[in-house]
């Protein structure tokens, strides 16, 4: 099952040399909620190696949940299949609270 989202990287993770997270913030029932994607291969190396994608881009990620079971809990990750640029790194403000996102008037962290 393939999903699409939207949203602005607020964070790009590398966790090994071809392994690493995007987090993406959105707005879920009225609060800001951090989404974390799973990245690897040509998507990972566009993202930490080329700087094609960085943190401020507003992007189009289109992923695949995957869940599985350990000790009777469930974990879902979010694995990227293929993203995209809508908008290169917006103007932001700096204020004294954090990044505020002009578009939404959201505060980034």
């Amino acid at each position: 099952m393939l999903l699409k989202t939207e949203g602005k990287i607020s964070e790009i993770k590398a966790k090994t040399e071809f392994f690493g997270s995007i987090i993406i913030r959105k707005r879920i029932k009225g609060m800001i909620q951090p989404v974390v994607f799973e990245i690897k291969g040509e998507q990972f190396r566009d993202c930490v190696k080329h700087k094609h994608f960085k943190e401020g881009d507003k992007v189009r990620i289109w992923f695949v949940p995957s869940c599985k079971k350990h000790n009777d809990r469930y974990y879902t990750n979010l694995i990227v299949e293929k993203m995209e640029i809508i908008e290169s790194n917006p103007i932001n403000l700096f204020t004294e609270h954090g990044l505020v996102d002009t578009e939404t008037g959201e505060i980034l962290e």
